[in-house]
C-alpha cells in the first residue's frame, strides 16, 4: 500500500489527519491502494471492536458499505477502516482475537461509489485504508467544523511515518 498520503502527510490534502472537509474535519489518514490490498496489523494487540464503517448501515450512504476493526496495542487503539465487508473478507479477526504485528487482518474495499480517481490528489484512488489512532477504545461522534479535536483522538501521521521508515 502507498502510505505517502499527500506530499508529506499535511492537512492540505483531504486524506490527511486534520484536513478540513466540506462537513467535518478528517479524523485519520487515508492510505490509497488497490481494491483487495492486504491490510496488516501495525503492532501486536487485541481486536476490541468490529463494525460497519461506511455505507447504509453506518448512516453515510454516499459511500459504499465498508467495515472496520479496532486493535488495542501499545500505541493505543488503531482503527483499520474501509475494509471489505465480512461476507467477502475471510481475513477479519473476531473481537477478542490477539494479533501480532505483520499478521494479515483483512483486505481493502472500495469506499467511493463513483469510481473516479481525483487528479488533484496525489496518488488518489477510490480504495483506501483509513487509519485512526485513539488513546482508548471509544466512539467519538466526528470532529465537527469549528470544534476542537477530542483529546482521545491522536494524529497517526508520526506513527505511520515511523512504520514507513522501517
Amino acid at each position: 500500500v502507498n502510505i505517502a498520503v499527500g506530499k508529506s502527510f499535511t492537512s492540505n490534502e483531504p486524506g490527511a489527519f486534520g484536513a478540513v472537509r466540506k462537513f467535518d474535519i478528517h479524523e485519520g489518514v487515508d492510505i490509497y491502494c488497490e481494491k483487495y490490498a492486504g491490510v496488516y496489523a501495525m503492532e501486536d494487540g487485541e481486536v476490541v471492536a468490529s463494525y460497519h464503517y461506511t455505507g447504509n448501515a453506518a448512516k453515510c450512504d454516499w459511500w459504499n458499505d465498508t467495515w472496520c476493526i479496532k486493535i488495542k496495542g501499545k500505541s493505543g487503539v488503531i482503527t483499520y477502516g474501509e475494509l471489505e465487508m465480512p461476507e467477502y473478507n475471510r481475513r477479519l479477526p473476531s473481537i477478542g482475537t490477539f494479533v501480532k504485528a505483520g499478521d494479515l487482518i483483512g483486505v481493502v474495499g472500495q469506499v467511493l461509489k463513483d469510481g473516479k480517481k481525483r487528479d488533484d490528489i496525489r496518488n488518489h484512488n477510490v480504495c483506501m485504508l483509513h487509519v485512526e489512532l485513539r488513546t482508548e477504545n471509544c466512539h467519538i461522534d466526528g470532529w465537527k467544523l469549528g470544534e476542537d479535536r477530542d483529546k482521545k483522538l491522536l494524529d497517526p501521521t508520526p506513527y505511520l511515518k515511523l512504520i514507513k521508515e522501517t
